[in-house]
């Protein structure tokens, strides 16, 4: 019984503790979708995304122009100097994040300094810099090209995990196995 008891024990801690792995860390997945957001613009507006990447030299670092920024999507809203928009992976310029950083655009890294910048070779409306790349501070700044208004920030860009839902099946299967095994210690 004691065997058995301490797999059981053993194996909702693995649970558990593969849960908290992929919700804060670098996943052990190849894949792996954060959500971002970035708050503190002169005009009152938030900027909000969600990037899907993947750490494909295993360096713990992402970069788009290796490929590592599979889906990428953003947008500013409720801001009274620049009006709201969105912008693709297509009007991405570059992205460089430590991967599983809880803010992005405050650190320097082996392949440049982090931040997130639009492609500004596009006649775009909008222009977005944020990071110690291209701003060389972790804020950033919209641009509303067609009227030159300009909204910024000195907040860096703060970034959370978006636990897959097998993440959630394996903590439920976890706790499951704690309910069953505390279940059956009060029944003795």
């Amino acid at each position: 019984m004691k065997i058995q008891r301490s797999f059981v024990c053993r194996a909702a801690a693995a649970a558990i503790a593969a849960f908290g792995t992929t919700a804060g860390a670098p996943a052990l997945a190849a894949q792996q979708a954060y959500t971002f957001t970035q708050a503190g613009f002169n005009g009152g507006g938030v900027l909000q995304g969600r990037i899907v990447v993947d750490d494909l030299n295993h360096d713990g670092a992402i970069t788009s122009v290796a490929g590592e920024l599979l889906s990428f999507a953003m947008s500013l809203d409720g801001d009274t100097l620049v009006p709201s928009f969105s912008m693709g992976l297509q009007e991405l310029g570059a992205l460089n994040w430590r991967l599983g950083s809880l803010l992005l655009g405050d650190e320097i890294l082996r392949r440049g300094a982090e931040g997130l910048i639009s492609d500004y070779t596009l006649e775009m409306p909008f222009n977005y810099a944020t990071g110690l790349g291209p701003t060389s501070v972790p804020g950033g700044y919209v641009i509303d090209m067609r009227h030159a208004a300009v909204s910024s920030t000195s907040q860096p860009v703060s970034v959370s995990a978006v636990p897959e839902p097998s993440s959630y099946a394996l903590m439920g299967a976890g706790l499951a196995l704690l309910a069953g095994l505390a279940r059956r210690r009060s029944a003795r």
